[in-house]
């Protein structure tokens, strides 16, 4: 778990009911995004965003003695992360998309990047496209087929609110602004609006799983059914 000023956390949620906290650490600026899983041949990598400390690799193989075993400093904060073997795409604020190639995760190393014209706060990916909720710039549509050259395929402009995060379901994105945006990206080059939900809060995060959208609001957590 991404705990802000607090790093890293790692919790025990074999019963929901009564999570356990089994280790923690220190990313020394706010942990903002993380990803974790099998990375290549180790079983158990985080990838974080560490705002201005940028991508922190982090082997969580032992839980309780979390390790940092990589970094990369990038301009710009990294406030999102998508992973897609062997790359992390970064969102990176004021400086737009970074993609770094982490196959030798103790020597990750950039490989491309676009700036775009917004703030880059929360990305989401289906190969070879990359979502980004750019703030007041919208949601810009990425094609980064090639890593090394990626370019921008579409922008959404939903002027209702700033863009902070995107998730993406079934050829559908939803975007968390002053509430929830579902846009249809079955055709990514032309993407269109199908529906909003305005939200009471500010809408920082979204998952989806399944039929539900999962919003973090500022305060609290709003699940809204998004039934196709």
């Amino acid at each position: 778990m991404a705990d802000g000023l607090s790093g890293l956390y790692i919790l025990d949620v074999t019963d929901p009911y009564h999570l356990e906290l089994l280790g923690r650490h220190d990313t020394h600026d706010y942990a903002i995004d993380v990803w974790a899983g099998h990375w290549g041949e180790f079983d158990n990598l985080a990838f974080v965003a560490a705002n201005l400390n940028g991508l922190q690799i982090v082997d969580v193989q032992n839980p309780s003695l979390p390790s940092l075993i990589g970094s990369y400093s990038i301009p710009g904060e990294a406030t999102g992360i998508h992973v897609s073997y062997p790359y992390v795409y970064v969102a990176a604020g004021t400086a737009g998309l970074q993609i770094i190639d982490a196959s030798d995760p103790y020597n990750p190393i950039l490989i491309g990047s676009f700036e775009t014209d917004g703030y880059s706060y929360g990305l989401a990916g289906d190969d070879p496209y990359i979502y980004i909720a750019d703030g007041n710039n919208g949601v810009v549509i990425i094609d980064a087929a090639d890593p090394k050259d990626p370019h921008e395929l579409a922008n959404f402009n939903i002027s209702l609110g700033s863009e902070r995060d995107v998730a993406i379901n079934n050829h559908y994105a939803y975007v968390a602004y002053d509430g929830l945006v579902v846009l249809d990206v079955s055709n990514p080059a032309h993407p269109t609006y199908t529906t909003s939900y305005r939200t009471p809060g500010v809408s920082k995060g979204v998952s989806v799983h399944e039929d539900y959208a999962f919003v973090a609001d500022f305060s609290s957590l709003m699940i809204l059914q998004v039934l196709p």
